[in-house]
């Protein structure tokens, strides 16, 4: 006995583009996922290089004012992001190779480590004495409790 003839030959390829078309749907939210933890992943890379900074920055700070030592630290940029360091009174911009100088000392409400640079923009900050901030103009990173006073 032989097969009836079908009148579906249409149905076939209807529900393949049907497919084809979800498909696709899924494959683009998977994608635009994979961009965004891209995005995330760049962000946290800076993140991370920031916090090393910092602790760099309070490491000087702390070697200075313990072994009563000026130090001449120089600071680069994180490849071709440019960063701003924030301490109480003073903003250093890192836009190529800066070099702060860590020097220890006293005055009548005690000893702290001078931050000295040729490019430091004496503004007007509200960051207490010991807290150093480093913002890259999207976000900032910062150190609130450094075991020294820097000035």
């Amino acid at each position: 006995m032989l097969p009836l003839p079908s009148n579906k030959k249409g149905q076939v390829s209807f529900d393949f583009i049907i497919a084809m078309l979800f498909l696709l749907l899924i494959f683009a939210f998977m994608g635009q996922n994979v961009l965004n933890m891209a995005k995330s992943f760049r962000d946290s890379e800076t993140a991370e290089h920031a916090h090393a900074i910092l602790d760099s920055f309070e490491n000087y700070a702390i070697i200075a004012y313990s072994k009563d030592i000026t130090i001449n630290a120089t600071f680069e940029p994180i490849g071709n992001l440019n960063y701003t360091i924030m301490l109480s009174n003073k903003s250093i911009s890192v836009n190529s190779s800066t070099n702060i100088i860590f020097q220890p000392e006293t005055d009548a409400n005690g000893d702290y480590v001078s931050i000295k640079c040729n490019n430091v923009d004496n503004s007007v900050n509200t960051i207490p004495l010991n807290a150093v901030r480093i913002s890259f103009g999207d976000f900032t990173v910062s150190k609130d409790e450094m075991e020294v006073n820097i000035r």
